[in-house]
């Protein structure tokens, strides 16, 4: 294994992580005045525990692959697959609190989709660490992997999708696509962990290094935030039919002056 490129590759992670929370700091921010939210302190408190509670959960993770909770291997998948779906049912469960509602209203679509592109780097950072000898080949697209095309449709498809009116179906399989994409990587990773009842690759590198700092973080934390924005990105497309009419009017306008 090549230690530099591990240690490039932990600073990806590090800088990625860091991104998607300032991605997720901003945007509420931003949301918050323009909803129905008028109190400036329920906003504040809002923004404030969302970033405690992830920041939290982050710090959770580190001290957990620091203390050795992921070297026993007859625990290990079952500890992984709760640190997986813990934050994800987090994800969904808020997206019925009423607050939520009000605040997922005001978001930019757009924002739901681009986002996903985050999973462009991921891909990158396996194929480096395929190349460095400690990402084995099936979590690649060298081989079992093809969850960039998420990441590189995302670009593309955050303007298509609302030209003119919002393309529900188009949303709806999008991120469909996308939820089978990144629970196919999920389930990939794990059954590449090494020693446990569950591994089906027997590769000569398997997937241990997800369970070290700061890699913990993909499985944690990345990959649940991926499916909560699939989730959001749906139900706010078929929730909120007045998104077509005034959040991308702007970018609607545009394109058909250029048509």
């Amino acid at each position: 294994m090549s230690l530099p490129i591990y240690v490039i590759g932990q600073l990806i992670i590090i800088l990625l992580t860091i991104g998607l929370l300032s991605s997720i700091y901003v945007g509420l921010n931003k949301i918050a005045p323009t909803s129905n939210i008028n109190n400036k302190q329920k906003e504040s408190r809002t923004v404030h525990y969302t970033m405690t509670l992830i920041m939290g959960w982050l710090l959770l993770l580190l001290l957990l692959s620091l203390f050795g909770y992921f070297t026993d291997p007859e625990n290990l998948l079952r500890i992984l697959l709760a640190i997986f779906f813990i934050p994800t049912l987090v994800f969904i469960f808020i997206a019925q609190v009423p607050h939520f509602k009000t605040l997922l209203a005001a978001t930019d679509g757009r924002w739901l989709i681009r986002i996903q592109g985050f999973r462009i780097i991921t891909e990158l950072l396996y194929w480096l660490g395929y190349k460095a000898g400690f990402v084995p080949p099936q979590m690649t697209f060298h081989w079992l992997n093809y969850d960039i095309i998420v990441g590189l449709s995302a670009l593309l498809a955050s303007q298509v999708f609302f030209m003119g009116k919002t393309r529900k179906l188009e949303i709806l399989l999008w991120n469909t696509f996308g939820l089978i994409s990144v629970l196919y990587i999920v389930t990939i990773s794990l059954a590449s962990l090494p020693d446990t009842d569950f591994q089906l690759f027997r590769t000569p590198t398997n997937s241990q290094f997800i369970t070290e700092i700061p890699y913990i973080w993909i499985i944690g934390f990345a990959y649940p935030f991926a499916i909560a924005m699939h989730i959001y990105s749906i139900r706010q497309a078929f929730t909120f039919t007045f998104s077509e009419k005034v959040t991308f009017k702007k970018l609607s306008d545009r394109m058909n002056r250029l048509n």
